[in-house]
């Protein structure tokens, strides 16, 4: 077996296909030709990661016509949208918490209730 990546090594160890033994002795000979220059490396491309925009960026304003017909940029409104959608995030954080705050009063209550309807009379002390 020729193994040209360590990768591919260590899928066949991972997989069973090869022992311990032989897996780390095929590692260190794979190692050891690397740095010899046996085997040539290339380094990986890949693709950058994506960044998203931030809410700052000014490049794409809000715009919106006043009535002679020109066009405004409009910065109260995207400052208002921006505040909505804060609105709305902390709402949707909040709103697990509250949810089992109340399922939690209403099983503390029934609980109560339960105990208090069917617990045993104690037996006559005469």
């Amino acid at each position: 077996m020729s193994h040209q990546t360590l990768r591919e090594l260590a899928r066949e160890y991972a997989k069973g296909i090869i022992d311990k033994d032989n897996y780390r002795r095929l590692r260190a000979e794979l190692i050891n030709a690397i740095i010899a220059g046996e085997i040539v490396t290339v380094d990986a491309d890949y693709p950058p990661p994506l960044v998203a925009p931030s809410d700052e960026d000014e490049t794409t304003e809000n715009v919106k016509k006043d009535r002679a017909g020109l066009n405004v940029s409009d910065k109260k409104h995207a400052s208002e949208s921006r505040n909505t959608t804060n609105l709305i995030k902390s709402l949707l954080i909040k709103k697990p918490t509250l949810v089992f705050t109340i399922a939690s009063i209403i099983f503390v209550v029934s609980l109560i209730i339960a105990v208090i309807l069917f617990y045993p009379e104690p037996p006559n002390s005469y």
